[in-house]
């Protein structure tokens, strides 16, 4: 079971999906699709507490095909995924290069174990872009 929870801090510019139990492919696309996702240019998908063990290149591939396929731009300056573990930065670093080289993404991407460290890169590397109110959802 997956629980994926969206919260879009508009004045923040920064969406942060929040991922818990065993990561499912086919949830994180439905993500996408989603009407908060999208509305901020800074992202940050939380996977501290998700299990990443079904993710192997296969998946991440379709993953990275389905966000190059979105019917809407995405406008996307910078990316962070926080992990718990070794083995699933190497599978988000995996990710960065199939989404950056097989389909030509052009974000800047990190990955780190810490979401303070998340909110520092993002704030040095793609500065906010402010605007005017939240929304929070919480899928699954």
């Amino acid at each position: 079971m997956v629980d994926i929870r969206i919260e879009v801090d508009v004045n923040g510019d920064v969406t942060r999906v929040t991922t818990m139990g065993q990561a499912d492919p086919n949830r994180i696309i439905a993500v996408f699709s989603a009407p908060e996702y999208g509305r901020t240019s800074r992202i940050v998908w939380d996977y501290r507490a998700a299990s990443l063990s079904d993710l192997g290149q296969d998946k991440l591939t379709e993953i990275a095909r389905a966000v190059n396929e979105i019917d809407r731009p995405l406008n996307t300056r910078g990316l962070v995924f926080v992990v718990r573990t070794e083995d699933a930065r190497l599978l988000m670093k995996l990710y960065t290069e199939i989404s950056q080289h097989q389909f030509g993404r052009d974000i800047q991407y990190h990955i780190t174990t810490d979401i303070d460290d998340a909110r520092r890169w993002l704030d040095e590397h793609a500065p906010a872009i402010g605007s005017a109110k939240q929304t929070g959802r919480r899928t699954g």
